[in-house]
């Protein structure tokens, strides 16, 4: 009898294994992002502009794509996605919820795989919204509201899959992690994340 009720309870923890991850962007993207976590719309990372419509917008890795590519060495996204020893891996990176965020397509192209920091000055890169950015230095500055949320989304990445961040831009993301406190709004992503891939950012408490 006592085996019997230890076995019941290790079930649900089976069953939560199997779903901790997705691993397939393509997935994500098509049938998971916008159908189930934005189905009502939302706001964009670094505009806050209101949608509705998710025509005009592209999905954002915070931690770029290129980056994750660099680390393993498959030497393109094309190539990470079939390499036997990398694949699975990538897959779950790639796909995570947690890392992806709704854009404006001319922010996302302006952003590419720069790095986050401070820049000098007041210069917005597209005009309408608190976005700069310095080719020069490959460097782009959020506003100040996403600049929580993108804090606590590299921290999630290197801890999650052991991802490196540049040791300046790490002293960065924990300054921002402490100045930009959470707010219910990322409180609530979180939760339904948790719903959809079976995990939570430990950087965001409830």
């Amino acid at each position: 009898m006592r085996l019997v009720q230890f076995l019941i309870l290790l079930v649900p923890i089976v069953v939560f294994a199997d779903q901790v991850k997705f691993q397939s962007y393509t997935t994500v993207q098509k049938k998971i992002f916008w159908v189930k976590l934005y189905p009502n719309g939302g706001n964009t990372l670094y505009c806050n502009q209101h949608f509705v419509d998710r025509s005009p917008l592209n999905i954002e890795h915070v931690y770029p794509v290129a980056w994750m590519v660099d680390h393993l060495g498959c030497g393109s996204r094309k190539k990470c996605r079939r390499d036997p020893k990398n694949r699975v891996r990538f897959g779950r990176m790639e796909a995570d919820l947690h890392n992806l965020f709704p854009v404006m397509a001319g922010f996302k192209s302006a952003r590419s795989n720069k790095t986050f920091g401070i820049i000098p000055g007041e210069k917005h890169a597209l005009g309408f919204c608190d976005f700069e950015l310095d080719e020069h230095l490959d460097l782009v500055e959020p506003r100040p509201g996403a600049r929580g949320i993108i804090a606590r989304t590299i921290l999630y990445m290197n801890s999650e899959y052991q991802l490196p961040v540049k040791p300046w831009l790490f002293d960065t993301i924990k300054q921002w992690h402490k100045d930009y406190p959470l707010s219910t709004w990322e409180i609530w992503r979180n939760e339904m994340i948790f719903k959809l891939q079976g995990n939570r950012n430990q950087f965001i408490g409830k």
